[in-house]
């Protein structure tokens, strides 16, 4: 999966960041490379966050085939 990054100096330092892929997730930190794993870190919460919600609501039929598939 390729996404699209925007970090922005903080005027107190550090790092602003953010994904246009995923508009209500953030991440900051006092590096670029700390900004960029907190934003990899909560893409993936937000990703699994969405996927236990999905299965919450939607049991599983009898006939579906679930699959997991690497991006």
């Amino acid at each position: 999966m390729k996404i699209t990054a925007h970090f922005i100096p903080c005027e107190e330092g550090g790092y602003a960041a953010f994904a246009e892929e995923f508009p209500h997730t953030f991440a900051q930190g006092e590096t670029l490379e700390e900004a960029r794993e907190g934003l990899i870190s909560a893409i993936i919460f937000t990703l699994e966050s969405e996927s236990l919600d999905y299965q919450e609501n939607n049991p599983i039929e009898d006939s579906e085939i679930i699959e997991t598939l690497e991006i």
